[in-house]
């Protein structure tokens, strides 16, 4: 059975009780001073409360809008269903249904609380029934406003005020999208200029470097512009404010999050704020997010030019100068042994020294550059399956050297840095 409760007897009482006091103590005053008639009581009381209804109407200067009950499920009218925040939703609904006090008004002079002109009427519709609650002027003294509901004076919380004053544009923002900043695998973005594909293969091991590339070069990406640049932005994404249209389409960004693809087409951008359509309708999201779509390519590819982990290397010739360093490694991890042409040597100073020949870092994308002659060759050779690796430094200029990975040609770095290197291994 539905519920309906309403404070009538008791208010008569209460109006008769409190008449009689104000004619015992009659003291002539101007009339902006006299005190409202309340009672105060000492718990909470109910004045209209409903276990359900079929429609609910919100109507104030900037709003009007129509709850439906359908079937159980309630929907505002207008709007798709999976457009309207389930929390935001169900908060108003326990919240239009259900008015408690803790201060009943007693004074019958509507415009003493801008109930005559209230600022929001909310219609109730049960049944063949209909219930009405108008809200008029906030209390200059508490932070309630005067309401009424059914006929009955009350104070109303702000808390409740602010639950049954919200636009539409309310209820249809929240969080749509939650993408796990650990359990992102992949990133693709396609533009009219170029592509960029990034995945975390299947790690075996813990490596110094764990993200790859696919596109537009196969190279190690960046671990460091992933992990500040694009995982905590893509994280941050929530896809919670609506919009008409997303412009221009400039970008389209597949994620694989979980298993699981998602993908963003990326329109204009709007000062602070970016269009993006996510499964056939617009958001407005914080340009911020989507920021590392305009980065240059550079920014996303891992910078090291020759990096082969040391586990998958038996042994490593350097040649130039007409000269050829070759050192044979064995053992694992901490165990590693190193030979430079039959002699032993010291573990320490060989790691930091193929620390060094892996450690040459690029300056640039090669942009075409005709190559001239070869300054120096690294040979790795592969260990347990792993495949050879070949890295060569030919000049471009006096200042730069192309890096051939492999038969890729992919980055440009100082030839300082190459005479740098040489040094070092001539030193050791």
């Amino acid at each position: 059975m539905k519920k309906k409760r309403f404070i009538i007897g008791g208010i008569a009482i209460v109006l008769l009780v409190a008449g009689i006091i104000f004619l015992t103590r009659y003291n002539p005053a101007k009339p902006e001073e006299m005190p409202k008639p309340t009672e105060d009581v000492s718990e909470l009381v109910t004045v209209l409360e409903l276990d359900t209804a079929d429609e609910i109407s919100v109507v104030s200067d900037e709003l009007d809008i129509t709850f439906i009950n359908n079937d159980g499920a309630w929907e505002i009218d207008g709007v798709p269903a999976d457009d309207v925040s389930p929390s935001k939703l169900a908060a108003f609904t326990s919240n239009a249904l259900l008015y408690t006090t803790d201060t009943i008004l007693t004074d019958a002079d509507l415009s003493e609380y801008g109930l005559d002109t209230p600022s929001l009427t909310i219609m109730i519709k049960d049944g063949e029934e209909t219930h009405t609650v108008f809200v008029g002027d906030k209390s200059a003294v508490d932070n309630v406003y005067f309401a009424s509901a059914d006929g009955v004076l009350f104070t109303m919380s702000y808390y409740q005020y602010s639950l049954l004053i919200n636009d539409v544009s309310y209820y249809t923002e929240y969080m749509r999208l939650a993408l796990g900043i650990d359990t992102i695998s992949g990133v693709k973005i396609k533009t009219n200029d170029r592509t960029i594909d990034i995945y975390l293969p299947e790690l075996t091991r813990y490596e110094g470097n764990v993200w790859q590339m696919r596109e537009p070069y196969k190279t190690l990406a960046s671990d460091t512009f992933m992990d500040e640049n694009v995982l905590p932005q893509l994280a941050s994404i929530s896809l919670s404010e609506k919009a008409d249209t997303i412009g221009d389409e400039r970008a389209v960004m597949t994620v694989t999050d979980n298993g699981v693809t998602y993908e963003f087409k990326v329109g204009s951008s709007d000062g602070g704020s970016v269009y993006v359509e996510y499964e056939g309708r617009a958001y407005k999201e914080p340009a911020a997010n989507f920021a590392f779509i305009d980065a240059e390519t550079f920014s996303f590819v891992n910078k090291l030019v020759s990096y082969v982990n040391i586990n998958d290397v038996s042994s490593y010739t350097v040649e130039f100068d007409g000269k050829s360093y070759k050192t044979d490694i064995s053992g694992h991890d901490s165990e590693l042994k190193f030979m430079t042409d039959g002699k032993d040597k010291d573990a320490e100073t060989s790691r930091k020294l193929y620390s060094e020949v892996i450690g040459v870092v690029a300056t640039g994308l090669y942009n075409g550059e005709s190559l001239g002659e070869t300054i120096m060759k690294v040979t790795f050779k592969g260990l347990n399956g792993a495949p050879d690796s070949v890295v060569e430094y030919k000049q471009v200029n006096e200042y730069t050297a192309a890096v051939i990975k492999d038969g890729q040609t992919i980055f440009v770095t100082g030839i300082a840095d190459v005479n740098n290197l040489k040094d070092k291994l001539k030193e050791n």
